[in-house]
């Protein structure tokens, strides 16, 4: 059953069209969006092209909120290369519905000089939001709490929507979700994280996540 409408950043074209190459591949899978401030981006198939001109700007939340229409919203943050581990998102959607949170997010691998590292994050609790906060970059969010929120939002920000995003949908969550508001998956998910800075190629394959 298709569950989740996806949202990434249009990046480097080879790393983007891998990222997208593996979200396809998943029955969960209903719509992938890229997201662009570049005017003369090209859409990859199957996504829809989402322009905007700053890519994590609070109006473009707002649009992302729109196209939501799926049970589940998941949003990549990175433009590297995303290397989902074996059902990640099987996993993802089976501790939110469990859970019935309305975000999840997990802990990570990421390759530093050609090795994988694990990169555990640390538990959610209430208070505990700081600019600095790690949820990693992939984030599974139900839907209807990721528009509530969104709908919340009275301040218009240029950068720094997402990070009001996450305070905002843990506030409101917490109210509408009595088993939990933000749950942290304590599974590295998805096996690799490639950051600007590492010239070691492209992240081989992860062992299976316990």
């Amino acid at each position: 059953m298709k569950r989740i409408n996806c949202f990434i950043p249009y990046g480097k074209i080879e790393a983007t069209r891998q990222t997208v190459a593996q979200l396809a591949e998943s029955s969960l899978v209903s719509q992938i969006y890229l997201i662009t401030d570049d005017p003369h981006a090209k859409a990859i198939y199957p996504c829809n092209l989402i322009r905007t001109e700053n890519i994590w700007s609070t109006k473009t939340l707002r649009e992302i909120a729109g196209y939501a229409s799926a049970h589940y919203t998941l949003i990549y943050t990175k433009t590297e290369e995303l290397l989902l581990g074996m059902y990640a998102l099987e996993r993802f959607v089976a501790i939110a519905d469990d859970t019935r949170s309305g975000m999840v997010y997990s802990d990570y691998y990421e390759q530093k000089e050609g090795k994988l590292n694990p990169h555990p994050v640390i538990d959610y609790q209430k208070g505990s939001l700081r600019d600095d906060f790690n949820f990693g970059s992939l984030l599974l969010y139900r839907s209807s709490t990721l528009q509530n929120a969104i709908a919340s939002m009275d301040t218009e920000y240029t950068f720094a929507g997402l990070y009001d995003l996450r305070a905002g949908q843990a506030a409101e969550a917490a109210v509408k979700y009595a088993d939990g508001a933000v749950i942290h998956a304590a599974f590295p998910s998805f096996p690799a994280q490639v950051r600007s800075g590492d010239r070691s190629g492209r992240a081989r394959e992860c062992p299976r996540a316990p």
